[in-house]
């Protein structure tokens, strides 16, 4: 499968254990600092990977993706696309990062494949590729590596094509390692390590339950192990099925639980709610929908204190492991309360998702993995659950529109009429209208037609751009589908250069090959077209390039929404554009519109954010307002990262602190 990229894979379930050489030079300091870590053994090996493969090839990228399901798959790749300013070639963002990490162009790489599940169904959701292995689109080349985990050693041997130099198996903690998760600290008592060293081995030597065992200590405070000892062995009601783990992790789990929902009955049921969904990164937005005093900063505090929960640093999501979740469901079971929960977060998502006239697409692309794992729990009973279960695929399904993929939008609005409830919102008719786009596209059509409505909104072409559908350029792409590609990759590579009029003519000759392609409202189209604007303006054509932008902003409002990460770009270049040409005021108001909605979507460490806080902070001093860029120059340096390594992709959260030496 992997016949040019090197493929390591990390097998086992619970161990520290040891990494060969070929991985990380420094395996003693691995197993020392790996003892403090909260989650997967696995896990924190490619964690310390990758910091060492930062430092071995500097300038490198690390691309992490949650490997745990196909949804989790796609999303850490639209992360991926999004922080490499890759733009969808026509056959979605999977096939775009493929194409760009198999390129020597895309420099020294690491991916990390972490939490490959046996029988797990990684086919891609839709696109051209639907129902296409995606692991198909791990990309092949002589400069990247593939590092993977998972729990199963036969997916293992078939991940490395069964050369077992390449698997690692990663065996389970020794009584020092597991006293230290345990404790806390290096344990030096004999006695002391003894009682750890029967709790550990009562909890199976999961880190999880151990990790859970330690949280039940700091919370509880004075309790000899001997007592807990006995706690946990005389559980009346704790199975003994499955594996050593996951009995240790539910013997670990309950008096936690206990504890938890003694002290706050709230926070407890959010975990109860979070924990049933099968999703490994949950949006600190929908968390903040599902409690009822709105105080979601003081749940998720909670929640890490009782060591069930992770927070990313940039606070957008928080991270619940596999074996929490699963505990989770079992206590919903064994207690009759899974239906109840399935249909309290099925009514959340239905209230919380954005409706279709809101254009919140930003926001639906956030929540995408959390419905999918909603609309995977089993049909609701009750017909007001019913009816939010429409609801919700009614909107996924107008999001799905937007995004161009019919035939998964028509499945879920099919899904939706045979609930059995009555079509207020013209379901049927939305069918009927998405089934002809496809007719049309299968008959070879040019595509939907807009409804009157959506052309009256759009501005009639401005001559800077009809021009540069006469122009002739300099130079021309191949003839063949990614032709465009060739020439827009030349014209970046240029620009970053300094090379502004070679950039220019590989620009034009990308744009004009991209519009016969994909149309002049093409995604890609105008993310060159946006591209040729601003080397104009590097050429002292700033007025041309301000007339370019604006058409160019005009249409990705109408199209990918206000608040897409192109059209933020593009608002973004605008103001500096106005900027130049001296309308500070104006160009300083759309800085902190800009920023404010790239602080709201993408956090404050993100480097858009970063970018546009350092242009505002510009923009205050060149209009005199010196205290307002001091106190953003403040504000930029406490969320400034201290550490040059460069995460791509849904990032985990000990990643994330170890990245910034935290």
């Amino acid at each position: 499968m992997f016949d040019k990229t090197e493929m390591i894979v990390l097998c086992g379930g619970t161990g520290i254990g040891y990494v060969c050489s070929q991985l990380v030079h420094t395996s003693g300091s691995l197993e020392r600092s790996a003892t403090n870590a909260k989650h997967s053994r696995k896990t924190h090996i490619a964690i310390k990977y990758a910091h060492e493969f930062d430092r071995d090839f500097p300038g490198s990228k690390i691309h992490w993706v949650n490997a745990q399901s196909a949804v989790q798959f796609e999303l850490s790749y639209r992360f991926i696309a999004g922080a490499l300013n890759l733009s969808d070639t026509g056959n979605g963002v999977i096939e775009s990062v493929h194409h760009h990490l198999r390129r020597d162009c895309a420099g020294r790489w690491l991916m990390v494949l972490d939490g490959l599940c046996e029988g797990s169904d990684l086919m891609a959701t839709s696109g051209s590729h639907e129902g296409q292995s995606l692991l198909k689109f791990v990309p092949k080349c002589h400069n990247g590596k593939v590092l993977a985990t998972t729990r199963s050693r036969a997916l293992a041997n078939r991940l490395a094509r069964q050369q077992d130099s390449n698997v690692i198996d990663v065996p389970a903690l020794e009584d020092g390692d597991a006293a230290r998760l345990l404790l806390g600290s290096v344990v030096e008592d004999a006695a002391k390590l003894r009682s750890a060293a029967l709790v550990a081995k009562e909890l199976g030597h999961s880190p999880v339950a151990l990790t859970l065992a330690g949280a039940f200590f700091d919370t509880v405070k004075k309790m000899p192990l001997g007592r807990y000892l006995s706690m946990i062995t005389s559980q009346q009601h704790t199975s003994s099925q499955g594996t050593k783990e996951e009995v240790g992790v539910r013997r670990a789990w309950q008096p936690l639980y206990d504890d938890l929902n003694k002290k706050y009955p709230e926070t407890a049921r959010l975990m109860l709610l979070v924990g049933d969904l099968d999703l490994q990164s949950i949006p600190t937005s929908f968390v903040a929908e599902a409690t009822a005093d709105k105080d979601v900063e003081r749940h998720i505090r909670i929640l890490v204190q009782y060591g069930l929960v992770e927070p990313f640093v940039n606070r957008t999501a928080i991270c619940v492991t596999d074996m929490v979740r699963q505990r989770v469901r079992e206590w919903l079971v064994e207690h009759n309360q899974k239906p109840v929960y399935e249909e309290k977060v099925l009514s959340l998502m239905s209230a919380a998702y954005p409706a279709p006239e809101a254009e919140e697409h930003a926001r639906c692309e956030v929540l995408h993995p959390c419905v999918m794992a909603i609309l995977q729990l089993p049909l609701p009973a009750a017909v007001e659950a019913k009816r939010d279960r429409a609801t919700l695929l009614f909107k996924v399904a107008r999001y799905l529109l937007h995004l161009g993929q019919h035939k998964p939008a028509i499945r879920y609005l099919r899904d939706c009429l045979g609930l059995g409830i009555e079509d207020p919102e013209g379901v049927q008719s939305v069918i009927d209208e998405a089934q002809a786009v496809m007719d049309q596209a299968a008959a070879g059509e040019t595509g939907h037609q807009p409804s009157s409505s959506t052309v009256s909104r759009r501005p009639s072409l401005p001559s800077a751009v009809a021009s540069l559908f006469r122009a002739t350029p300099d130079a021309s792409p191949t003839e063949h589908t990614h032709g465009w590609a060739e020439m827009y990759n030349l014209a970046v590579e240029q620009a970053k250069r300094n090379l502004h009029r070679q950039a220019e003519t590989h620009y034009l000759a990308a744009f004009q090959a991209a519009a016969r392609l994909f149309g002049s409202d093409g995604y890609v189209t105008l993310q060159i077209l946006g591209s040729l604007a601003v080397t104009k303006c590097s050429l002292g054509h700033a007025e041309e390039g301000r007339s370019i932008l604006e058409f160019v902003l005009a249409r990705q409002r109408d199209t990918l929404g206000p608040n897409h990460p192109e059209t933020l770009v593009t608002r973004h270049n605008l103001a500096l554009v106005l900027q130049m040409i001296g309308q500070l005021d104006i160009a300083g108001a759309e800085l902190q519109h800009v920023l404010d909605l790239r602080i709201q979507l993408l956090g404050r460490s993100s480097p858009a954010t970063t970018q546009a806080l350092e242009h505002l902070i510009w923009n205050c001093q060149a209009r005199g307002m010196l205290e307002n860029a001091e106190a953003l120059r403040t504000a930029a340096l406490q969320s400034r990262d201290q550490n040059a390594m460069v995460v791509y992709g849904e990032t985990p959260p000990a990643l994330q602190k170890l990245s910034r030496g935290m």
